[in-house]
């Protein structure tokens, strides 16, 4: 009766308890083997068996409700992953129409990423993974400026618990052509490492229009 029950979809949640006049305990540990939630041996007790049937039903629900729960996650995790994706698809989409370059750099293991905006912005087919290839475009004059080690071209200062949220620094970077490109930097700190250093670093990088004009009006 069991396996047949089990073979539905519709029968093969339902908890079966056995009433049973064999004792033995090899019977009880079969029974169980098979699929029955509770074993109950004669003579029967009727407040004994309302109180299992109950419990069972009672685990029933339980079960079910947290399915169900597991089902609503799944769903509202998937929407939130779609969300997200669309949202950064149109940060994206908004950061490459004003020309706004995207850094992120992760200090534990010194890797460094540029999006696409950025490479194109300066010229490059793709951007520098370190931060010693980074340091090499940088005007040598704003070098003295910023914390190495840290974070790349982050001002002195934005390390530490008690760091501005947000650090702006104007800086020069070289262009694959040769000529220097005024930038306005907005570095922020989104991870710090067990020490409070800086370990992980987003930055805004947006052309310097004042400087790029007086640059080229000399």
């Amino acid at each position: 009766v069991l396996a047949e029950l089990r073979r539905e979809a519709q029968t093969r949640d339902i908890p079966v308890i056995f009433v049973t006049a064999l004792s033995d305990q090899q019977e009880e540990e079969r029974g169980l083997k098979e699929g029955a939630v509770d074993y109950i041996t004669k003579p029967i007790k009727r407040s004994v068996l309302i109180t299992r049937v109950r419990a069972q039903l009672e685990l029933q629900r339980s079960r079910k409700l947290l399915a169900a729960q597991k089902d609503w996650l799944e769903l509202e995790v998937g929407r939130r992953a779609r969300e997200n994706s669309q949202l950064e698809a149109r940060l994206r989409l908004a950061f490459e129409s004003v020309g706004f370059g995207i850094w992120e750099y992760e200090h534990e293991h010194d890797n460094l990423r540029w999006n696409e905006s950025l490479c194109a912005l300066l010229g490059y087919a793709e951007g520098p993974a370190h931060q010693d290839d980074l340091l090499a475009l940088l005007h040598p004059e704003d070098r003295p400026l910023h914390t190495l080690g840290a974070a790349p071209i982050a001002p002195l200062g934005t390390n530490g618990a008690d760091a501005s949220p947000v650090a702006i620094a104007e800086i020069r970077l070289r262009h694959a052509e040769g000529h220097w490109v005024w930038l306005e930097s907005r570095a922020r700190t989104v991870q710090h490492d067990e020490q409070g250093h800086p370990n992980q670093v987003f930055m805004n990088l947006l052309v310097n229009a004042a400087q790029a004009i007086e640059q080229h009006g000399r």
